[in-house]
């Protein structure tokens, strides 16, 4: 009897201790000032690998985050090939400098993991079936205790449609007010699916999460963009700023180099839809085989200031160099 008492006590205080991860980022003062404060040229972080063997045939990365848990730092990076999609964290301590978890999201027919987003202790990935291309799943992993508490997603969304229309190409994640707020670009970002949740913390079991919207551009609602373009995004990351307005950094590459495009979020509570506006498109100087084409990603460090990263089409046998864009020199 005593040892049933004990069990159902630890079961109590694991999940009270589960409920304290953070599902929130930071909100920035001003987000388009911090991303204008950006300098556009690189500093390298070369990483290794040398204890994990990270099956890339057929795939390549695509999404990239920056974590910190207590004193370590982590780059997260997502991937996809032949037959299983993945996510990789690298120890970017200047001791360290390696991959130390590897962890198989999904196999063959999902076994593409798009650009993605990490929300205080959550890491949130869209794995899509490369194959049909008609259905998809976003998985939402707490990330607190790698190896651990990552092992199954504490949430998992189920899509699937016509062509092309409910793959996950990007995801972005905020949270807005009393709940999240979930962008789903579909391929090539022709769409993006806004899901609100329910106002439950991420790893409760009763957090849901609904389809309100799916945002297709048109022209008249250009209008008042800083230009025209609607790109083919391959990484998206929400934001709230401090204002309480809502943005989005979409992340691509064209014939021109490589860009960061800016969109403020507007809700309508009378008619239940988004609409985007296009503040800015920032271009930045890649190399070491980095491209927005594979993927980029947003910290956010201060009140008017945040970090860039992007990455090389795979982890390398030897060594990695990801690009990291910063307010320094």
């Amino acid at each position: 009897m005593l040892r049933i008492v004990l069990l159902f006590v630890m079961m109590f205080w694991m999940q009270v201790l589960s409920a304290q991860n953070n599902d929130k980022n930071p909100a920035t003062t001003d987000i388009p000032k911090a991303l204008e404060n950006v300098h556009v040229e690189r500093t390298k972080v070369p990483f290794k690998n040398p204890d994990f063997k990270i099956r890339s045939e057929g795939g390549h990365l695509q999404g990239v985050q920056y974590y910190t848990n207590g004193t370590t730092e982590y780059v997260i990076v997502s991937g996809s090939s032949d037959s299983s999609s993945y996510y990789a964290m690298i120890d970017i301590t200047d001791s360290v400098q390696k991959v130390v978890r590897y962890n198989v999201l999904m196999q063959t027919p999902h076994d593409h993991a798009g650009g993605f987003q990490v929300i205080g202790d959550f890491l949130v990935v869209g794995v899509e079936d490369n194959l049909d291309k008609n259905t998809s799943k976003i998985l939402f992993y707490n990330i607190s205790n790698p190896g651990v508490s990552d092992v199954n997603p504490v949430l998992t969304i189920n899509r699937d449609g016509e062509f092309k229309t409910k793959t996950a190409g990007a995801v972005g994640i905020t949270f807005y007010d009393t709940q999240h707020l979930l962008a789903v670009a579909s391929w090539d970002a022709n769409t993006i699916d806004f899901y609100w949740s329910n106002a439950k913390p991420l790893n409760d079991p009763a957090c849901k999460f609904e389809l309100v919207q799916t945002w297709t551009p048109t022209k008249g609602e250009k209008d008042d963009w800083v230009d025209k373009w609607w790109r083919s995004y391959q990484g998206i990351n929400l934001f709230t700023g401090a204002d309480g307005k809502m943005y989005m950094m979409a992340f691509f590459r064209s014939k021109d180099g490589n860009f960061v495009d800016l969109y403020e979020l507007s809700f309508s509570q009378e008619t239940l839809k988004f609409t985007l506006n296009k503040t800015t498109s920032k271009q930045f100087y890649v190399a070491d085989g980095n491209h927005f084409r594979n993927g980029g990603g947003v910290r956010l460090v201060g009140p008017d200031e945040l970090n860039i990263y992007t990455i090389p089409k795979n982890i390398g046998k030897k060594k990695t160099v990801i690009n990291w864009f910063d307010n320094k020199q």
